[in-house]
């Protein structure tokens, strides 16, 4: 038998193969989603945390998709600038500015996207400024902000921070409810700036794992339909 299957796969009409290969991989993420959303009625059935789930889910998402478009680099390299063009990556317009002249001159405009930036700095240097100061930038731009704070500043606080660097009113003035007209006026611009973007903040405690952040993400994008920037 196993003889008579060998010879039909040698003989077997393969130009059909791209739709083959597409429907086996389709099958593989149909039992991968299978196995997870039994997984998911196991966790509810033992009161385990919605975390959880939503934890399993988002490995589930990762495992069930491509990384990445694949790109034949060969075939790019005499039109290299528009595959620039196309992409964007590299303009700085799209790039998150820090504020600081001198290093968003260095960096050629600010963050850009894809890129992962690291503050450091002792305690009291500016390290909160500087990210408040930065997800102002980014949220003023049109893009959705997700604040993360760590065992530091509170939610609130954080949100004052926020009215301060948007509207200009220092945060003693508004932590004391004493805005006025003039700062209203400064934000219902701002809102009309930024659009349908949104400025969202999480506080979360000390040794947060990444996937539990992850699907802080990924519930934000399923309740709202859109990702962060």
């Amino acid at each position: 038998i196993c003889l008579r299957l060998l010879a039909e796969v040698y003989d077997m009409d393969m130009r059909d193969i791209d739709q083959i290969a597409d429907k086996v991989v389709e099958f593989g993420r149909a039992r991968s989603m299978e196995a997870m959303v039994t997984q998911a009625a196991d966790y509810l059935e033992q009161d385990k945390p919605v975390d959880n789930i939503w934890e399993l889910f988002d490995r589930g998402r990762q495992t069930t998709s491509f990384s990445g478009d694949e790109l034949n680099i060969k075939d790019q390299l005499m039109d290299i600038e528009d595959l620039i063009d196309e992409d964007d990556l590299y303009n700085p317009e799209k790039k998150i500015p820090t504020r600081i002249l001198s290093l968003d001159g260095f960096m050629g405009g600010g963050l850009a996207r894809r890129e992962v930036g690291v503050v450091l700095g002792y305690t009291g240097t500016g390290k909160s400024t500087f990210l408040i100061n930065m997800g102002a930038a980014a949220f003023l731009q049109g893009n959705t902000v997700v604040h993360f704070t760590v065992n530091e500043l509170e939610t609130v606080d954080l949100a004052v921070r926020y009215a301060s660097r948007l509207s200009g009113v220092p945060t003693a003035m508004i932590a004391s409810r004493s805005v006025g007209a003039a700062y209203k006026e400064k934000m219902q611009r701002v809102m009309a700036e930024v659009g349908d973007a949104d400025l969202v903040s999480q506080y979360v405690s000390p040794g947060t794992s990444v996937s539990a952040l992850r699907s802080f993400l990924s519930r934000q994008m399923y309740k709202k339909g859109k990702a962060p920037s």
